[in-house]
């Protein structure tokens, strides 16, 4: 018995892991208004959002920090915004869904991938 509770604790962790691996990437659905855009990256452990006009070409707003996954529940810890002073890392807990690798929900949103966050010349934190 305590054998078959360990397999069905690692397989779910193991579940957990490869589902937020596979959340790695950008994401992109409409901003605030038709005309915005807004993309989202996770990273291995870490999350930023961008918002920008494209009507208009011009930035809107970003905002990011660090994220997590746990039982099909993303939080995330926001640590700098300019859409509204972070003056403390407020943690933010959302329900995350995947039905396929292009498509992803978190609370009632929903975002299509755009990259797929694999290895490449550009992958990575940079440090400006």
């Amino acid at each position: 018995m305590k054998t078959l509770i360990t397999l069905l604790l690692i397989s779910t962790s193991l579940f957990l892991n490869g589902q937020s691996q596979s959340m790695l990437g950008a994401w992109e659905r409409q901003g605030s208004e038709a005309s915005h855009q807004v993309i989202l990256i996770l990273t291995d452990g870490f999350w930023s959002f961008t918002e920008y006009s494209i009507e208009q070409k011009n930035f809107v707003g970003t905002m990011g920090g660090a994220w997590n996954l746990q039982d099909g529940t993303i939080s995330y810890t926001y640590e700098f915004s300019t859409f509204a002073e972070v003056l403390q890392k407020q943690l933010l807990p959302t329900a995350a869904s995947q039905e396929n690798s292009d498509q992803l929900t978190l609370g009632d949103t929903r975002w299509t991938r755009v990259d797929a966050g694999k290895p490449g010349a550009l992958n990575g934190a940079w440090i400006i």
